[in-house]
């Protein structure tokens, strides 16, 4: 799943196969009766048990949001101002990945925090991240970001103060300087602009519920079928997602579908078994990482529908009341305006780093 929260981290060789990284988090993960595997691999298991062609095809009927072109393999990797403080770090000349990764190494961090380092390779004229196996040898500028996220450990006065400094000591290490954009109290002032867009959007998702009606449940082979046929692949989480084509805007899934019943989700193997049965179907989606909270509504609503007129029951909004369409797409339209207003669209790079 695409996260931009994190940005890619040092990588010191070959990157982790799904078989190294379950053995590594093994210990976390077992007590939980859970594990990772990839795409594929959810298909092949899911395969070997269901049919993975619904019995009909209405996957038209979701309308998807419109593809926006995909950045080139040229382009400029830069920071998110919207949500870090950035340094301009200016060199003498060149100066090898080597002495940079030294200057802002081990010991720097673990004084000032992880930052991920970007840097103008000379020789290709472009801005890239520095902390990378791929990554040029040599660099003629850097940037520095400060993250100011309430993820950060410390958006205090004090502790960006102390980040400046060492921001400043790396530079004059490698023989340069460093400038910040904008002055330390106004990064301060920045983060709490920040903090305020979090605290009230973080948690800012629509719903659709369609509960089975008094004591009925929805058996877990129709579900399988109403989702094939709908276009939503099983996956991530052990839900059901409608996929997210766009890979340069917003999150991997455009909604997902899950049940309140039981532990909230679903197994191909006891689906298979007839084990499955569920008192409802929660349709959903995180308005800000969206790629378009709007036209992602509607297909909802009528994948909700779809699916209540193959299951039966009744539909919910997110209030918990008979669903009422207008009304929540004038919330959602609401909150998609204000987010834009703030300075985060929904689906935006900077809106996924931050929530």
């Amino acid at each position: 799943m695409k996260d931009r929260k994190n940005p890619p981290a040092p990588d010191d060789g070959e990157p982790f196969s799904s078989e190294a990284l379950n053995e590594a988090l093994r210990p976390m993960l077992e007590p939980l009766g859970l594990g990772l595997r990839t795409a594929g691999e959810a298909d092949e298991r899911a395969a070997a048990l269901l049919p993975m062609v619904g019995s009909e095809d209405v996957s038209g009927m979701l309308v998807r949001p419109s593809m926006r072109a995909q950045p080139g393999e040229d382009r400029d990797y830069l920071p998110e101002e919207a949500v870090e403080w950035v340094f301009d770090v200016h060199l003498p000349g060149t100066v090898s990945a080597t002495r940079v990764n030294e200057a802002f190494g081990d010991e720097w961090r673990e004084r000032f925090g992880h930052v991920c380092l970007y840097g103008h390779s000379p020789d290709e004229n472009s801005w890239t991240f520095v902390n990378t196996s791929d990554a040029p040898e040599r660099f003629d500028a850097l940037l520095v970001p400060i993250d100011l996220s309430p993820s950060s450990d410390d958006v205090s006065l004090s502790s960006l103060q102390h980040k400046a400094k060492g921001v400043a000591s790396a530079a004059a290490e490698l023989g340069g300087y460093a400038k910040p954009r904008i002055d330390v109290e106004m990064a301060v002032a920045q983060a709490t602009r920040i903090a305020q867009v979090y605290d009230r959007y973080e948690e800012e998702r629509v719903r659709i519920v369609l509960a089975a009606d008094g004591d009925d449940l929805f058996d877990g082979e129709q579900i399988w079928d109403v989702m094939s046929c709908l276009g939503l692949r099983w996956g991530d989480m052990d839900l059901f997602h409608w996929e997210n084509r766009d890979q340069s805007h917003g999150d991997d899934h455009l909604f997902s579908v899950e049940t309140s019943s039981g532990e909230g989700y679903f197994l191909p193997e006891e689906i298979a078994a007839g084990e499955t049965h569920v008192e409802d179907l929660v349709f959903s989606f995180g308005i800000p990482r969206n790629a378009d909270p709007l036209i992602t509504y509607s297909a909802m609503v009528a994948a909700a529908r779809y699916a209540q007129q193959r299951l039966g029951g009744t539909l919910y909004g997110s209030d918990g009341e008979p669903l009422d369409v207008e009304r929540e797409t004038a919330r959602v339209r609401a909150c998609v305006d204000e987010l834009t207003s703030a300075g985060f669209p929904p689906g935006e790079d900077r809106t996924l780093q931050l929530l």
